[in-house]
């Protein structure tokens, strides 16, 4: 145990050093800057390609509305005010009946007229509506459309009211239709349809989340590993720090530095919304997941869910560093980088296609199996645990053989990183990893 602590000494040290170095690397400054501004451009830029308009405001700033019925329909001030209570846009203006448009009408206000007229030779069978303004000043737009599709609406139910229409015959009479094409067992299970559907966003969102973060994380750890042997700058770090240590401080590092950047990058989206929302009518965007499927119900499931979700995360952060730090290390120059990540990318990569052809299958037995294997398990098994086909017990199984996996890999980093690390030359494979490890240590020491 005191040579397995000794091994670790001088972690802080390291953590520190790497992570203050990602911050001072201007590669790192410049994607930090790049992202943020497409993230910050992420809100309007979505907004107005959807047909995203200028967002209206609270109150309609038409002061006054002189409604005109020339028809046999009587529009009451009670039914106006109902339909007020429904959208307060037009809660500042007041409504008076007129008999007809006359000259003080428009002396000292913001008014309009709005004239219903019975059924022309134009327009038979139907109604005739005008709408006459002020000029000065002048009412906007946004608000004669918004006013003429208020007062239709008043109308509309001014006539139904006429009529004697009850509310259950008004819902059915303005009732729409939905048509959707199905088979047998769809028919018979519609259920099974809905979950399938919110089962497969949520695989996509999260898969896509880990994959991210493992991405970015196994760049930066290679890139650090590689960068310091490169510069012979690890030679001069071993003299008071252990190989594991060195390992152990640049994945913490790199941990951190992407906690970092995904929590500017959320702030980032949070700000761009809010300032998208003073001026642009960004509910199509903030509605976002809803209309791929996703609740907010979903995330009601207790404070075990977050944990599900962040501990699998940190296992699988922890699986592809590891493996990325192996693989850097058995590297002498930054060209060789990219080989160095292949391995990590390769597994993340694996991982993220299997979990979206099981979120895509939703079968129990193969929701079980891909929650239980390590790697794959870091995509499948929050997903599954949050729609119900695992229970806690797989879950934390799942987790038990992730840290198995994770350990080995520790071991196996422990017992080579050194010679690696003092490596000059062509990139070590996997299969030379393996037989440096077979080696015994009192070998080692000889050579």
């Amino acid at each position: 145990m005191k040579q397995n602590k000794s091994q670790l000494t001088g972690t802080g040290k390291v953590f520190s050093f790497t992570f203050l170095q990602f911050f001072k690397n201007k590669g790192n400054i410049f994607s930090m800057i790049f992202l943020l501004l497409l993230t910050l451009a992420s809100v309007p830029v979505m907004t107005l390609i959807g047909g995203g308009s200028t967002k209206k405001a609270e109150h309609s700033e038409i002061q006054n509305v002189y409604y005109v019925n020339e028809t046999g329909i009587p529009i009451t001030e009670q039914l106006i005010q109902e339909l007020i209570g429904d959208d307060p846009y037009f809660a500042n203006a007041v409504f008076i009946p007129a008999d007809g448009i006359t000259e003080n009408m428009t002396d000292f206000d913001v008014c309009v007229v709005f004239d219903v007229q019975e059924a022309t030779e134009e327009l038979p069978g139907g109604y005739g509506i005008s709408l006459t303004t002020t000029l000065e000043p002048a009412v906007s737009d946004e608000d004669l459309e918004m006013l003429q599709s208020f007062m239709t609406d008043v109308f509309d139910n001014a006539r139904l009211s006429a009529l004697n229409i009850t509310d259950d015959q008004l819902a059915v009479l303005m009732s729409g239709w939905n048509v959707e094409t199905e088979d047998l067992s769809e028919y018979l299970n519609p259920e099974d349809e809905n979950k399938w559907s919110t089962q497969y966003f949520i695989q996509l969102a999260y898969a896509i989340i880990v994959m991210m973060v493992s991405i970015f994380s196994v760049s930066y750890i290679a890139r650090a590993v590689v960068e310091e042997k490169s510069s012979k700058l690890v030679e001069l770090l071993m003299v008071s720090v252990k190989p594991l240590a060195l390992i152990v401080g640049k994945i913490l590092a790199a941990l951190a530095y992407v906690i970092v950047l995904f929590g500017m990058l959320i702030a980032g989206y949070g700000i761009s919304y809010y300032v998208t929302g003073l001026f642009l009518d960004v509910s199509a965007t903030g509605n976002l997941f809803s209309q791929i499927g996703f609740s907010t119900d979903l995330l009601q499931a207790g404070p075990f869910l977050i944990l599900a979700i962040l501990i699998s995360l940190l296992l699988g952060f922890l699986t592809f560093a590891i493996i990325a730090g192996l693989s850097a290390s058995g590297c002498s120059t930054t060209e060789d980088m990219q080989s160095a990540m292949s391995a990590s990318t390769f597994l993340i990569m694996a991982g993220y296609l299997v979990s979206i052809f099981a979120g895509s299958a939703d079968i129990p037995i193969v929701n079980q199996i891909v929650s239980l294997i390590p790697v794959i398990s870091v995509y499948c098994a929050p997903v599954n645990f949050i729609m119900g086909n695992i229970g806690p017990v797989i879950l934390i199984l799942s987790w038990i053989l992730q840290i198995v996996v994770i350990v080995l890999l520790a071991l196996f980093c422990a017992r080579i990183y050194e010679n690696l690390l003092m490596y000059r030359g062509n990139r070590v494979k996997l299969t030379q990893m393996i037989s440096m490890a077979k080696e015994p240590r009192a070998r080692k020491e000889e050579n």
